[in-house]
């Protein structure tokens, strides 16, 4: 019996040991994130935003449906929150967001107001889903 209890506290003590608790948590941003702004204009309401390094400063470009594409001025990642510049028809709009390692949640702010965007990270699986889960990026 003494026995059957020391195996049970040390399992248990076993879970409370800190360690990765969801392995699809990243601790790395790059790649592409599908995204949804459901306010935003069309064709921004559903978008992938892809998240590159280049020269270790972070780079990227929003894939807009009906194959729009944006670049991106700047990325600035600091104590988990995405601080991105773009230029949209014309118009400055600064993108923050909170990045928990697997999704993204924040706001697009321009001249015209707040709009509310959520996003997650597309995994290497999901790419081979049909093509209403991701916006095709345009290839050149």
């Amino acid at each position: 019996m003494k026995k059957i209890i020391f195996l049970l506290i040390c399992s248990s003590l076993f879970q409370l040991l800190p360690g990765q608790t969801n392995p699809s948590i990243s601790k790395d941003p790059t790649g592409m994130w599908k995204c949804s702004a459901p306010d935003a204009p069309y064709p921004y309401q559903n978008f992938n935003l892809l998240i590159d390094t280049v020269l270790g400063k972070y780079t990227g470009k929003i894939f807009g449906e009906g194959n729009v594409e944006v670049p991106i001025n700047t990325i600035i990642l600091k104590d988990s929150i995405f601080e991105i510049s773009l230029n949209i028809e014309n118009t400055s709009v600064n993108l923050k967001l909170k990045w928990d390692g697997i999704k993204l949640k924040g706001a697009a702010v321009s001249e015209q107001g707040d709009i509310a965007i959520t996003g997650e990270r597309i995994e290497v699986n999901e790419k081979k889903s049909s093509s209403t889960d991701t916006i095709p990026a345009n290839k050149k």
